[in-house]
């Protein structure tokens, strides 16, 4: 019996088929693959919060990130009692750093070694990196990046945008801060939260200079993911 064989129309007939429908499957991996960004975004966004949160229960005062024994969390010049740290940089400052630090017991750029020890062997160093968190507690995990020396960073590479009152008293409004770094180019969430902490990032890498009328997804620690 002859066999018989495909031809040249039905092949490309075929390949014609596959090609449409990986075109209209790419468009919805991608989302997929950007909603789940948002979504661990926010769930860190949570545990950050809950740790803040946490840390005041046992202390009955906010963190104190800075190398300084003694005092109370130094507010932003812009708005009175608040602390800000982070804001959209793929480049962590000091405060950022030691934030992570003193909160999660292991050093941002080295996280095999604990807070507060110079080597792997348990050396102390003469720093109080834990600031005011005498107990020494680890108040927050350590992600698997964190873990492998990639830092506290959102899906994109970016800081969280951490903005707490020093005084616990309730935040009001966030556009309140929007003349910081926060606030870039006004693309921020604006909300009155009744809660003295407010933990976000935005979708997306780094932008200098973002479009003002572009929509924008966040990741926020009181609502999840928002348009704005």
């Amino acid at each position: 019996m002859k066999k018989r064989s495909f031809t040249l129309v039905e092949i490309l007939v075929v390949v014609g088929i596959i090609v449409i429908l990986a075109g209209l499957a790419i468009p919805v991996i991608s989302k997929s693959m950007a909603t789940a960004k948002l979504n661990q975004a926010a769930a860190e966004c949570n545990s950050i919060q809950l740790a803040i949160k946490n840390f005041e229960t046992e202390y009955s005062m906010m963190p104190y990130p800075e190398k300084a024994k003694t005092g109370a969390p130094p507010a932003d010049s812009n708005t009175e009692n608040q602390f800000c740290i982070g804001g959209y940089s793929t480049t962590p400052d000091t405060r950022y750093k030691f934030f992570f630090s003193m909160m999660i017991g292991y050093q941002y750029d080295k996280p095999t070694f604990k807070t507060g020890v110079s080597t792997e062997d348990g050396t102390t160093v003469d720093k109080d990196e834990w600031a005011n968190n005498k107990k020494r507690i680890k108040f927050l995990d350590p992600t698997a990046a964190y873990a492998k020396g990639n830092g506290f960073l959102d899906p994109w590479g970016k800081t969280y945008s951490i903005v707490y009152k020093t005084d616990g008293e309730m935040l009001n409004k966030l556009e309140e801060i929007s003349v910081s770094n926060f606030f870039a180019s006004g693309l921020a969430p604006k909300e009155k939260l009744l809660t003295p902490i407010a933990v976000f990032t935005r979708e997306g890498p780094y932008k200098s200079n973002p479009d003002k009328d572009e929509t924008i997804r966040y990741a926020t620690s009181w609502e999840g993911v928002k348009t704005y």
